[in-house]
Formats: C-alpha cells, sequence, structure tokens
C-alpha cells in the first residue's frame, strides 16, 4: 500500500515546462529551498503533534493538487508540496521521503514573512 501510494502521488519535479516545473521555479525564485532528500527537513522531524495543515487544493492550473504545513511559533517553518491532481501527503510521508512522496517539496526555515507570502503565492 505504502508503495502505492508513492507511486500515485510522485512523479519527481525535474520534467519540461509545465505547472510542476513552473511552481518549482516560482517557489526557488520566492527564496523556499527545495528538499530533495530526508535530511532537508530534519528541523520538522517529530513537529507533526504541532504542525497545522493547509488543505490540498488546485494549484493555479488546476492540474495539480499543492498543499502546505506550518509549524507556529519562534522556531516556525512553512513546508509545500505538489502532487497529482486529487491527492493530498500526510507530513510524517512527506519529512520522510520528500524526493519520493511528491513532485516537489520544498520549506521554509526558519520561518520569514515575507518568504512564506511569496512562496504561497506560488500555490
Amino acid at each position: 500500500m505504502f508503495v502505492a501510494l508513492l507511486l500515485a502521488g510522485c512523479g519527481g519535479s525535474r520534467y519540461g515546462p509545465g505547472p510542476t516545473s513552473d511552481i518549482e521555479t516560482c517557489l526557488k525564485d520566492a527564496g523556499a529551498k527545495i528538499a530533495t532528500e530526508a535530511g532537508d527537513l530534519a528541523f520538522a522531524d517529530g513537529g507533526s503533534y504541532r504542525t497545522h495543515a493547509d488543505g490540498a487544493r488546485l494549484d493555479q492550473s488546476r492540474t495539480l493538487s499543492v498543499g502546505a504545513y506550518r509549524a507556529p511559533g519562534e522556531r516556525g517553518w512553512e513546508l509545500y508540496y505538489v502532487v497529482r491532481k486529487g491527492y493530498r501527503l500526510g507530513f510524517n510521508l512527506i519529512v520522510r521521503h520528500p524526493d519520493k512522496a511528491a513532485k516537489v517539496v520544498a520549506y521554509v526555515h526558519p520561518f520569514d514573512a515575507a518568504t512564506v507570502k511569496a512562496a504561497s503565492g506560488c500555490l
């Protein structure tokens, strides 16, 4: 079941021009960092009990599902993901397998309001 979920939502972000690469480029330009391995998200591991989810929704092209997780407070961060249309991902799956769980996983850490605002506009 786990493998099926990974294959259903993933696909890698290194496609040619299109909505996935447009979102990834926008997130990078906004100042978010792209997560390529679990170590990139070590700051968030174990934080699911205090994490707030921004439910999955369609992106601006209406061809992908996008979502976000955030941790409030002085040690806050924001985590963004892009998956195939109709899918949403749990926090722990993203943190443990960002390279396989989603087309794009990006993050803002430490929290910076201007960067979060710019990155959120990419979705």
